[in-house]
């Protein structure tokens, strides 16, 4: 039954680019601001492991200008509904979520998902990253891996059977250019 589910899913990413950076733990947040910088994203969904860590995320991503939501199971439906609506209705480009919270999730607008964290699961990452690329569209899928992942990465790749294109982190000379590219 589970080799069913991921044989649909893998069919499903055809439309997903899928690339990752290597990063140590202590400079996730710096890279993941670069990586949305530079890839401009419409709307982003962004997984982490825990509700502190998208509680934090979305505090350090609020004030560094962006405008990211947090969505958690700690989180009553009334406070989740809402921050969907706002989500929904792009008053907020970012979507900070656990996977518990992102379980069923169809957003029609959504071009990027990043895996801030890697999920300890392959079969997380299918779920993941088919939050985007759906219904014929393409998507994005950003994955921040810590040194120390590589085995699962590698795991991950064999059960999707698509190369994850591993990217150096953009530079500040990176962004700059970008910046005047759009200029």
């Amino acid at each position: 039954m589970r080799v069913a589910r991921s044989s649909r899913a893998v069919s499903a990413m055809f439309g997903v680019r899928m690339t990752c950076h290597v990063v140590g733990r202590a400079h996730k947040p710096a890279a993941l601001q670069r990586v949305l910088d530079t890839e401009a994203p419409t709307s982003a969904l962004v997984f982490c492991r825990t509700r502190l860590e998208v509680d934090s995320l979305v505090e350090t991503l609020n004030s560094h200008g962006y405008r990211a939501e947090a969505l958690h199971g700690g989180m009553q439906q009334r406070q989740r509904d809402a921050v969907m609506n706002r989500f929904r209705a792009s008053k907020a480009d970012l979507l900070v979520a656990t996977d518990v919270a992102a379980r069923g999730l169809d957003i029609e607008h959504l071009s990027h998902v990043v895996n801030y964290d890697l999920p300890s699961e392959p079969e997380s990452y299918i779920h993941r990253i088919g939050r985007t690329g759906r219904a014929g569209r393409t998507g994005t899928a950003v994955t921040l891996v810590e040194p120390r992942e590589h085995r699962l990465l590698r795991t991950i790749e064999h059960i999707t059977k698509q190369k994850i294109e591993v990217a150096t982190v953009p530079t500040v000379a990176d962004l700059r250019a970008r910046r005047l590219e759009h200029t």
